[in-house]
């Protein structure tokens, strides 16, 4: 008799790529019994419509919720996160400095904001603290957490966004869960494709390429499609023997150069030579605290 189906659920579903990652579990009714959430009830409605897979309210700055939206939850795949948005005006006036009077030491991040309670350190470290706290609570199995390339760069564009520090505390959250006793992996994907907008950038066409500490951001290919990021993370939810205790940085090359990735974690993680992300640096206040 076959197994029953893994229970699983999504952080972030209403994401572009927790999106895809929750539509592609959920047509694996023979394997996954996989569920999402999202922050609104319109969010988790339109989240449905889209992946046919069940979707409840779970907002990470409200933490209450979480123990009941993880019960009977096995395996946790977090793929949620803080999003700044351009505050146009600001963008106008940093566009007019940069271009008509020649300054280029204005960063571009000053012009986008994060939503008052939507902060990376409420999000992204504080809520995924106390969703990984409820997972222990509630005996999650095996915990995916999706972060970013660059958490090693204080100084990296993403960080100035809305003065954010957006890959710091996420970083942090990382550490956090490598100490909490769960079967974890971490997932630093580099850029995401398509970056913005409708535009399809098709997965499993491309040769996907893992690396350890950021090391991969030296490449002239630093990006990869989140349609291959979801398929590496639905692998790790069917092998957590493989996938436990890796932390990785992913990226893919153009199209033309090799082949697309045939879903083998055993030897996409061969790639790795046995190591793991290094958390001992970079030194910081945010991590240090």
């Amino acid at each position: 008799m076959a197994p029953p189906p893994v229970r699983v659920l999504v952080t972030g579903a209403a994401g572009k790529t927790g999106e895809i990652a929750l539509r592609k579990m959920a047509s694996m009714t023979d394997q996954l019994d996989a569920s999402g959430t999202a922050r609104t009830e319109a969010s988790a409605a339109l989240v449905k419509q889209k992946t046919g897979a069940s979707c409840k309210v779970c907002n990470l700055t409200e933490p209450q919720g979480m123990d009941a939206a993880l019960k009977g939850v096995q395996t946790l795949v977090i793929l949620s996160s803080a999003t700044p948005k351009p505050n146009y005006l600001k963008l106008l006036g940093v566009m007019c400095r940069k271009f008509c009077l020649c300054d280029k030491e204005t960063p571009i991040g000053t012009a986008f904001e994060y939503p008052s309670e939507g902060m990376p350190q409420q999000v992204d470290w504080e809520g995924t603290r106390e969703l990984i706290d409820s997972a222990k609570r509630m005996s999650v199995q095996h915990v995916v957490l999706v972060g970013s390339m660059g958490g090693t760069k204080p100084d990296h564009f993403l960080n100035k966004m809305g003065n954010g520090n957006i890959l710091l505390w996420k970083r942090k959250a990382e550490m956090y869960l490598q100490s909490s006793g769960l079967k974890y992996t971490i997932i630093h994907p580099g850029g995401l494709l398509p970056h913005r907008g409708t535009k399809v950038v098709p997965g499993g066409e491309r040769e996907l390429i893992v690396g350890v500490d950021d090391a991969l951001m030296d490449r002239k290919s630093r990006c990869i499609p989140r349609e291959d990021v979801a398929d590496v993370v639905v692998q790790c939810v069917l092998e957590p023997e493989t996938a436990a205790g890796r932390s990785f940085d992913i990226v893919a090359n153009e199209p033309e150069e090799g082949k697309g990735w045939d879903r083998n974690l055993k030897t996409l993680l061969t790639g790795l030579g046995g190591q793991n992300c290094d958390y001992a640096g970079p030194k910081h206040p945010i991590l240090q605290s």
